[in-house]
């Protein structure tokens, strides 16, 4: 604010004070007010799009969404970054085979980036492919993410051995409540599976953006819990 206190104009600070006001405050309209200025006014600036992109796609706007991050895209195509988001932005809108095609595409262009991996596996996750999603979550070294799946999986002890290792890693501030909660939800336990929800609310865990498009917490959405959660968040 003091940046734009002395320019008005510099886009860079008008996209940072959006994605305050959406990753943290929760601040939807100031959010899309501060990113679409900072569009207009460097239209050449890859990260407002990319940022806007997001904010379109949490908000559930996902059409809108997909072609802003395909500005982004045509801004930086060599970022693997930027290719990661874009298959991001495909799986929150559903979309899971473009979305895994295009994660194969962004390790393609850069194999040591690990972080497609993890929404690779959970493509896969999506159609039902669980060896699949095995596979790219161990390449990628994301372990705790197997809990979910053993889960889906109907592999319960499996599920319950990771999922008490991530409550006590919790209580030492150690990981986030959230990837509990989805292995609650996973297994079936409603009840604490919006409980650890809660808890992540409480703590205004930054994940937490991504609740509204959330395909994990689908099968809670009718619940009077959850849709209080979302209100809270002004998302509802």
């Amino acid at each position: 604010m003091k940046a734009l206190d002395i320019d008005e104009t510099l886009a860079e600070a008008h996209s940072a004070l959006g994605f305050i006001r959406m990753y943290y405050d929760w601040d939807w309209e100031a959010a899309e007010t501060e990113l679409k200025r900072a569009v207009q006014i460097k239209p050449s600036y890859v990260t407002a799009h990319h940022w806007y992109a997001e904010y379109l796609s949490w908000v559930g706007r996902h059409d809108e969404a997909i072609a802003e991050i395909r500005k982004a895209h045509e801004l930086d195509p060599l970022s693997p970054l930027i290719n990661y988001i874009k298959a991001y932005i495909l799986f929150y809108a559903r979309q899971y085979e473009r979305a895994i095609e295009q994660c194969r595409q962004t390790l393609e262009l850069d194999p040591d980036f690990t972080m497609p991996y993890a929404l690779l596996g959970r493509a896969y996750l999506e159609k039902g492919m669980y060896e699949e999603t095995i596979v790219a979550y161990q390449k990628g070294g994301y372990k705790l993410n197997l809990g979910y799946v053993y889960a889906q999986a109907g592999k319960r002890d499996e599920a319950l051995r990771i999922l008490e290792e991530m409550k006590e890693r919790w209580k030492r501030r150690d990981i986030r409540a959230l990837p509990i909660a989805r292995i609650y939800n996973g297994l079936g336990e409603e009840d604490l599976a919006l409980e650890w929800l809660e808890k992540s609310l409480e703590r205004r865990e930054p994940r937490m953006v991504l609740l509204n498009v959330e395909p994990r917490f689908d099968s809670l959405r009718s619940n009077p819990r959850f849709k209080a959660l979302l209100k809270k968040m002004n998302l509802e």
